[in-house]
C-alpha cells in the first residue's frame, strides 16, 4: 500500500494510523511526502520514536525512520505485502 503523507491535515496522524493498521493487518506500507505542506517537512523526533516503538512491538522492518525523512517503508514480518 502506498500513502501520500501530505493528504488531510498533513501531519503526524496519517503516519501513526498507517503504521498501526499495517502492523495489525500485516501488510506492507510506504508513506511518501510526509508532512510535505508543513514549514518543516518530514519526520520529527516524536514520529521517529513512535514508529520505532510500533515496529518493536509488531516486528518487521522500517526504512527511512529518521528525523526530517519524508519517506518511510514498512515491511510486515510476513513479508508478502498482504
Amino acid at each position: 500500500m502506498i500513502i501520500n503523507g501530505s493528504h488531510g491535515e498533513g501531519g503526524g496522524q496519517i503516519i501513526r494510523n498507517a503504521i498501526v493498521y499495517a502492523c495489525l493487518l500485516r501488510v506492507d506500507v510506504e508513506i511518501h511526502s510526509i508532512r510535505a505542506g508543513r514549514s518543516k517537512p518530514g519526520l520529527k523526533a516524536q514520529h521517529v520514536t513512535g514508529l520505532q516503538m510500533a515496529v518493536d512491538i509488531c516486528g518487521g522492518t522500517l526504512e527511512g525512520n529518521a528525523v526530517h525523512s519524508t519517506r518511510i517503508a514498512y515491511t510486515s514480518p510476513r513479508g508478502d505485502g498482504g
